[in-house]
């Protein structure tokens, strides 16, 4: 695999895929990313320790919003009708 022939590797921790190829692997990358970005601007003193709370914070509310956003199927299909072509 390709982590085998790396030098260097992050791992995610994602999980295997069952839907939609590299969605979650994408997703979970992404997060990854975000607490990296995070992290180092805390370590340059970028962001205060209040900062890094609260973005940290803000990202584990993703879950619950996008469960929210997917139990709004009708009206996003409806928009999708509605703007389709």
């Amino acid at each position: 695999s390709i982590a085998r022939e790396a030098d260097k590797v992050f791992y995610t921790l994602a999980g295997p895929e069952i839907s939609v190829a590299t969605t979650k692997a994408y997703s979970a990358q992404l997060a990854a990313m975000y607490c990296m970005a995070v992290q180092f601007a805390k370590g340059r003193g970028k962001i205060t320790e209040e900062q890094d709370s609260y973005y940290i914070s803000e990202l584990l509310t993703l879950p619950g919003k996008m469960e929210k956003t997917l139990e709004d199927k009708e009206r996003i299909q409806w928009f999708a009708a509605k703007y389709a072509n």
